[in-house]
């Protein structure tokens, strides 16, 4: 598979660098796009994050917790290579723990860079920056809650910075090590 052949170095890279140990975790993501008719697997991201010091808002119910993200995602619909390099923030809300589980929703917006600006057969950035904005729910797990496991809505769009403006949306699935 072409896909985990191009991915596979960089995610050994990571998470055997040992910068990312001291960080808060390190994700894997992979998913399709919404915008297409062919609905193959053609986004694939790693990402680090560590979060901010701190909980908000605490309470029996759960916290706010926030953090920041690097990002490297390559993009696949209908064949046009894209890679993309995003930095951004995220609000999560952690509920609270249970006997085997902690659900969590976070919202997360940030920059991102693409390489190409065409996107699709009938696509096109007008610009190479673009607004990263993504909803993601899921939930922790594991002795320590060390993993996690979600659904992720991704927005890609440039804010109407420049026309045209298609954006592009993708659906993923996203593991994380926490450390």
């Amino acid at each position: 598979m072409k896909i985990a052949s191009t991915i596979r170095p960089l995610v050994a890279a990571l998470l055997l660098h040992p910068a990312c140990w001291a960080l808060d975790g390190v994700s894997i993501a992979g998913g399709s796009n919404l915008d297409t008719s062919d609905k193959d697997f053609d986004f694939l991201q790693i990402s680090i994050r560590d979060s901010f010091n701190g909980r908000w808002f605490e309470s029996s119910t759960g916290s706010v917790v926030t953090n920041w993200e690097a990002s490297v995602t390559r993009w696949n619909p209908q064949s046009r290579e894209n890679w993309v390099g995003a930095l951004g923030v995220a609000v999560r809300y952690e509920f609270s723990k249970t006997s085997v589980w902690a659900p969590y929703i976070e919202y997360g917006l940030g920059g991102a860079l693409v390489s190409n600006l065409k996107i699709s057969d009938n696509r096109r950035f007008s610009t190479h920056f673009q607004f990263a904005n993504r909803l993601e729910i899921g939930n922790r797990f594991g002795p320590d809650l060390e993993n996690e496991l979600g659904l992720v809505f991704w927005h890609y769009s440039n804010a109407y910075i420049k026309e045209p403006n298609p954006g592009v949306d993708f659906i993923s699935l996203r593991y994380t090590r926490r450390f």
